[in-house]
């Protein structure tokens, strides 16, 4: 048999496991608004800014993949987010419309909190999933966007109504207007140093020894924040340390677990376990992609 002949054979039968191949990535893409779809399911939420126009409120849905007429669609408004946030902001730090929507899903106990963005300026991941703990907040993956970008703030309030609503719970409005708060406080930290991840972390790990050793007073929480920043190496002024303090006095009142906290946290994003389930899908259509161009190639 010549050489070209078996050349041809050869690229015939990768052919024809590249043919395979696409035929698993193509079930897989058919399979996807199955799985990753609402259906209606009462454990999946969506909640909607109140100042979206018509056209933009379309834009959300199809971006959450759901269908009006199969889900539970709320809104939220710049009221309710005011609400939480009267006397500590004012209208020029919350803004006067709502815009940021949210999609939430209910997980399996123990799943902890998956937070993905869209659109959203200067609300993180971490710093939603760090106010949602706060809030009562568990075990769920929420997306937050926006057809045009937004600094997300009432995302957070419509998380909080999405969750009430698909489970059936009401949170304690101490920890839902803490909650809120602590959303702001992680944004100046975050504006002040530039850097948001140890900002949320300061934050987590004072909560974390606050609820451990509760309750503390307020010139013990200020040792507590020095002591942190000292070994995060966060240069905060005194008036800072002052007003973070003043800030976690209130988790000596808050009802929440400190395993629930250290639980929830811990699973956020990196966890394999709380990838979304497009993460995961996508990561076996790309392994199958590059099956293909690996047997094109030879």
């Amino acid at each position: 048999m010549g050489k070209r002949h078996r050349r041809k054979r050869w690229m015939h039968q990768g052919w024809q496991k590249g043919k395979g191949v696409l035929a698993v990535i193509l079930v897989l893409l058919l399979l996807f608004p199955a799985t990753a779809g609402f259906a209606g399911s009462e454990d999946r939420v969506v909640t909607l800014g109140a100042d979206l126009d018509p056209g933009q409120r379309m834009e959300m849905l199809d971006f959450f993949g759901a269908e009006e007429s199969d889900v539970v669609v709320l809104e939220v408004t710049n009221e309710e987010e005011y609400l939480y946030l009267q006397g500590v902001a004012g209208r020029d730090v919350i803004g006067t419309r709502a815009i940021s929507s949210v999609f939430l899903e209910v997980l399996p106990p123990g799943e902890g909190i998956n937070v993905q963005t869209h659109n959203i300026t200067w609300v993180t991941r971490d710093m939603y999933a760090a106010a949602l703990v706060t809030a009562g907040v568990n075990d769920v993956r929420i997306t937050a966007a926006a057809p045009f970008p937004v600094s997300g703030t009432a995302a957070l309030t419509g998380v909080v109504k999405a969750f009430e609503e698909a489970t059936g719970e009401k949170l304690e409005e101490d920890n839902k207007k803490v909650a809120h708060e602590e959303l702001l406080i992680l944004r100046d930290l975050a504006e002040e140093f530039n850097e948001s991840e140890l900002s949320t972390e300061l934050i987590q790990r004072a909560k974390e020894e606050i609820l451990e050793n509760r309750p503390l007073d307020y010139e013990e929480i200020k040792d507590l924040l020095r002591r942190l920043s000292q070994e995060q190496d966060i240069d905060l002024t005194e008036e800072q340390i002052s007003q973070l303090a003043r800030f976690l006095e209130q988790f000596n009142h808050l009802e929440i677990d400190v395993e629930q906290v250290r639980e929830q946290i811990t699973k956020i994003l990196e966890d394999p376990a709380a990838r979304s389930l497009l993460a995961r899908i996508l990561e076996v259509i790309t392994g199958l992609l590059q099956q293909v161009v690996e047997l094109l190639r030879r």
